[in-house]
């Protein structure tokens, strides 16, 4: 597993480049205020597996304070693993929500 993520922006960008690779259906809602750093900061989910399965799975990262960074690796953890094969994306669909907030508690 990699390292925590040190930033949102870090986070982010580890989470959408996972998706991506996991061939995720990935939607963003942007949000319209700026993080700490000026970072742009948005709302991501990432949806794996079947689009007409019966059932999901909601996997969300975290909402605030740095307990979301965590939550955010072991996303990224899961959607490089079924980006490599290593885990099925059969059965329900998987909702990654990456939604986390930079201003902490």
């Amino acid at each position: 597993m990699r390292p925590i993520p040190p930033s949102y922006a870090t986070a982010r960008a580890q989470f959408l480049a996972s998706a991506s690779a996991a061939d995720s259906r990935i939607d963003t809602v942007d949000h319209p205020r700026r993080g700490l750093d000026e970072e742009a900061l948005a709302i991501d989910v990432a949806e794996v597996g079947p689009t007409e399965a019966p059932s999901a799975i909601v996997i969300v990262s975290g909402t605030h304070g740095v307990e979301g960074y965590l939550g955010s690796a072991l996303q990224e953890h899961h959607l490089r693993h079924l980006a490599e094969g290593e885990v099925s994306p059969a059965g329900p669909t998987m909702l990654f929500v990456h939604a986390l907030n930079p201003f902490g508690p």
